[in-house]
């Protein structure tokens, strides 16, 4: 039996060794459909061994060359099998396959058809990891972010900074994407939904520090936009909302909480998501019920936050004596 097993694993190991030299001869003959067709084989004949391992950096070598020669259908494939390996194989998130998966998306064409699958799947296998975030890893979210940033592709790019960590890096993008597509007033809404949303994402227990994030990318975006002067008051009063609330977020202090949506009620009204935003804030760090439970004042409130027309202070002057010693 020990004889026939080694006969066995010999024989397996010349054909795979002749698939290889096969390849290299198809590589260097620039026979591209042939050498896709032998790098599918090989993957999987050293799956069926066990070699995953060695199975994922032959397809990933594979789809760098294929990309590199312009076979971008071919190559895009290769690299589902690289993930298709990773999710049946891999339990861990390293940074090696981070990079790999990184390049592949950068270099993908964010055209090709299988661009979605690819990124659907690798987000679903890392936050399938034990304990990584549900929203899947920080550095792979922050690599596609910086990816489509690079691209110009900026509603792609906003979408995974969002579950990056990574509020600098975010604000820079926003401050551009801005100044590309926005309309010149409304560039404090550009970060006025990102500090939002981003304090949202504590209730999905994805950041454990996503005020400091939030807070990163509030202070980062008005330092960085020359549009803004660092004197407080702002000129724009949503950015005091803004302001305010990460201190009474801090505070946990719900009756300021409220105060600021009444004060900021005309500013609020400018983009109608910014009720659900704050009703979720209002749930996670102030303790307000849902509005399924039986109407509060602050539910009340907010069920009213788009129908007061009460005008809004020019100089915000209720407000701007606030501190954060206070």
């Amino acid at each position: 039996f020990v004889l026939r097993f080694v006969i066995k694993m010999s024989s397996n190991s010349g054909g795979l060794e002749r698939l290889k030299q096969k390849l290299n001869r198809n590589i260097e003959d620039g026979n591209h459909y042939e050498a896709h067709q032998l790098y599918n084989t090989l993957f999987y004949r050293l799956g069926g061994k066990n070699l995953h391992s060695e199975a994922q950096d032959l397809v990933a070598t594979g789809a760098f060359y294929l990309f590199e020669h312009k076979k971008f259908g071919s190559a895009a494939q290769l690299c589902l099998l690289y993930v298709e390996s990773l999710e049946n194989h891999v339990r861990v998130v390293d940074g090696k396959r981070i990079d790999i998966l990184g390049k592949m998306h950068a270099t993908m064409p964010k055209e090709l058809p299988e661009l979605e699958a690819f990124e659907s799947r690798v987000i679903n296998w890392s936050l399938n990891i034990p304990e990584s975030p549900k929203r899947g890893t920080r550095n792979l979210r922050h690599k596609f972010a910086m990816n489509y940033w690079e691209e110009k592709l900026y509603e792609d790019s906003r979408y995974h900074f969002l579950y990056s960590g990574d509020g600098k890096a975010f604000a820079k993008m926003l401050i551009e994407f801005a100044g590309y597509r926005g309309r010149p007033e409304e560039f404090d809404l550009f970060l006025t939904q990102a500090v939002l949303q981003t304090l949202c994402l504590n209730s999905s227990d994805y950041f454990d520090d996503c005020t400091v994030v939030a807070e990163t990318l509030f202070q980062s975006y008005v330092e960085l936009n020359p549009k803004i002067s660092l004197k407080r008051p702002f000129a724009y009063p949503i950015l005091n909302f803004l302001y305010f609330l990460l201190i009474t977020i801090k505070k946990k202090h719900l009756p300021t909480f409220t105060f600021l949506c009444e004060v900021y009620q005309p500013s609020l009204r400018r983009d109608f998501e910014n009720i659900r935003y704050l009703e979720k804030i209002g749930q996670e760090f102030f303790g307000v019920k849902s509005q399924s439970a039986k109407p509060g004042f602050f539910e009340n409130l907010m069920q009213n936050l788009f129908v007061d027309d009460t005008p809004e202070p020019q100089d915000v002057k209720t407000t701007t004596s606030m501190t954060e010693e206070d």
